[in-house]
């Protein structure tokens, strides 16, 4: 209600207090056009986490490999070591972050041990809760994993609990797993061709 409209009505005229800010007749204030610019413009809704994964292939391929020889042919992070190691002997080397970026290796802990953990290679970013990656061996079957969206569940959006897509049942995995960050290549490998699983 404008602010110079008063409610109250009691003896029916027309007081100056109870006039819109308009000066002509009645039938012209409905006839009158609005100005483009003061018509709010609808908004487009957000994307929901379906819409979101529309252009995602999910693929899984036969192989015998474990994680950790696929990411680092896939990204060149050239680390030796068990995935649960990654994080640790990454430290000095290559630059670590909470941040996903296209090409660097995101590390995992294991579901109920940190003493096991995954890494993974990012491939894209949908958005600031939702990547891509590749990997091998994510149900200890040996296979290539390709194309596979995590989502990140964690309260500060730091990447530290995430979810997992499982193509062979094509949905969100059940568990949430913590998370270490992402460790990214140098600049010179991260332009270049990733090896297996790249596109």
């Amino acid at each position: 209600m404008p602010s110079n409209y008063s409610t109250s009505f009691t003896d029916g005229s027309a007081h100056s207090s109870n006039t819109l800010l308009f000066s002509g007749s009645y039938d012209e204030a409905e006839s009158a056009t609005v100005e483009p610019a003061l018509v709010p413009s609808p908004r487009a809704k957000p994307a929901t986490a379906a819409d979101l994964l529309d252009d995602v292939r999910p693929q899984v391929l036969d192989a015998n490999l474990q994680c950790v020889p696929f990411a680092r042919d896939a990204s060149g992070v050239d680390i030796r070591g068990d995935a649960n190691r990654w994080w640790k002997l990454a430290a000095g080397k290559y630059t670590r972050s909470h941040r996903p970026q296209t090409g660097s290796v995101f590390v995992m802990r294991g579901y109920k041990t940190a003493r096991r953990g995954h890494v993974a290679v990012v491939r894209q970013i949908l958005d600031d809760r939702t990547i891509v990656v590749d990997h091998a061996n994510w149900g200890n079957d040996g296979r290539i994993y390709l194309s596979a969206p995590i989502r990140d569940e964690s309260a500060k959006n730091d990447w530290s609990k995430v979810r997992v897509w499982y193509t062979p049942t094509s949905q969100w995995g059940r568990r949430l797993y913590r998370a270490k960050g992402f460790i990214y290549p140098t600049t010179a490998v991260a332009s270049g061709s990733f090896g297996l699983g790249g596109r």
